[in-house]
């Protein structure tokens, strides 16, 4: 089987860390995979180390504040154009996208008439962190119009979709994440921040405002005022600056200088989380939560909000702590009572290992996927006569020059094919 994934990015976060398992996976199992990704990054290192090969076209996302206008559908039909002669040069089975942010790949399958799976690990629509520029009813089309299967990363996410799309083409598939035992050894000016004698929270993901890192820091504040010594490890990469600033400015203006640390991105987080009385989660709709599984892995508890796809991983009380999005006098609470607590705090953390490891078995984890890929791969696109007859409109002639007054033309007839393409799949049948 000679599988194609397309991916948003190319960092290590995330979705990104589940596509690198997966292809790590399926070549160990024997399968050709390659990867379209839209630039260069440490994702594209590592896929390499497993004898993947990876090419690049650029494509938008399509989310908000962008709005997907007809310069945008050029750009989108542009690199789905690209992505097409790379999955034809391959001689691809199956093409994977592993994002519901950028359509290109969906569209790219189609015009060859390609079997497509289309796997959404995000909410599309989640006001204040992902939110697309189009609306529900048409990216579910479309959805639905270029796909053979459609696969979700938590019963939550799936239920965004409710009634969107038939049963026969849905499944939810948990992420998985392989075992991993953290670096012996913290930095010296991280060894001292974290010690036996402090209170140590951890909170792991890339600063942005859903991500509500400010609600563990005004705990840490709360904590602080009744007098336990706790450190807070904040780690990640800073996507949104202002919020950043946001937090920065707090810190200082409670003087907790001594009391949390914006690591900022860290190559193996598990070093710090492993040495944590407890990890911490506080997003507003946390898709599925790749870092709650890991730090259960480590043998840490872990307290997170009670929504989006968390819950279907930790039973409150049983496999570590919930509490309400925002309620950060609750986080307190739940924070103090694992440090006053260690036999609480041993209990939690032996049923979240044990919890963990249902999600860390790549065989089962796996089965579901390679089930899909491989009835897909017997199927023709549902999308293929469309994209048959839209083919000569969006890929370019090979005798176009490459001058200004050629690509405003072309730029035409490729706006012109994707709505023709976005219009004629409602109603199409093959």
């Amino acid at each position: 089987m000679r599988v194609c994934f397309v991916g948003h990015g190319a960092t290590l976060e995330g979705a990104a860390r589940y596509l690198l398992d997966q292809a790590r996976y399926l070549t160990e199992k024997g399968a050709t995979v390659f990867c379209i990704l839209p630039r260069r990054g440490p994702l594209v290192d590592r896929l390499t180390e497993c004898g993947v090969e990876v090419r690049y076209a650029p494509h938008p996302w399509w989310t908000l504040p962008t709005r997907v206008d007809a310069g945008v559908m050029a750009h989108t039909a542009s690199a789905a154009a690209l992505m097409s002669t790379f999955i034809q040069d391959w001689k691809v089975d199956v093409v994977y996208s592993q994002t519901v942010v950028a359509p290109t790949g969906a569209i790219a399958a189609a015009l060859v008439g390609v079997p497509h799976i289309w796997h959404i690990h995000e909410f599309a629509f989640n006001p204040g962190a992902i939110e697309m520029g189009v609306s529900k009813e048409s990216l579910a089309a479309l959805m639905d119009q270029t796909s053979n299967a459609i696969l979700f990363n938590s019963k939550a996410v799936e239920r965004e979709w409710l009634g969107r799309f038939s049963a026969t083409k849905t499944r939810v598939v948990y992420n998985w994440a392989r075992q991993r035992t953290a670096a012996a050894d913290l930095p010296p000016e991280l060894a001292t921040f974290v010690n036996d004698d402090s209170c140590v929270i951890a909170i792991v993901g890339s600063i942005q405002r859903w991500k509500r890192q400010l609600d563990a820091v005004r705990a840490v504040d709360i904590l602080r005022g009744r007098e336990l010594p706790i450190r807070l490890a904040v780690i990640g990469p800073f996507v949104e600056r202002d919020y950043q600033g946001e937090i920065e400015r707090f810190i200082l203006g409670r003087n907790l200088g001594e009391h949390v640390r914006l690591l900022g991105y860290v190559e193996d987080p598990g070093r710090v989380v492993a040495r944590a009385h407890a990890s911490v989660l506080c997003s507003d709709r946390e898709p599925f939560g790749r870092v709650t599984i890991d730090s259960m892995a480590l043998g840490v508890p872990v307290v997170a909000t009670n929504s989006g796809g968390t819950p279907e991983i930790i039973a409150n009380g049983e496999s570590g702590l919930l509490f309400e999005t925002g309620d950060v006098e609750t986080l307190a609470n739940h924070l103090e009572r694992l440090w006053r607590e260690p036999a609480l705090r041993d209990r939690l953390a032996a049923a979240g290992k044990s919890r963990a490891a249902i999600f860390s078995d790549p065989d089962s984890a796996m089965r579901p996927v390679l089930e899909v890929i491989e009835t897909v791969g017997k199927e023709r696109n549902p999308c293929w006569s469309l994209g048959e007859a839209l083919r000569p409109a969006i890929l370019p002639l090979p005798e176009e020059p490459h001058d200004a007054v050629t690509w405003r033309s072309r730029a035409a007839r490729v706006r012109s094919a994707i709505r023709r393409f976005w219009a004629a799949g409602k109603s199409h049948t093959v």
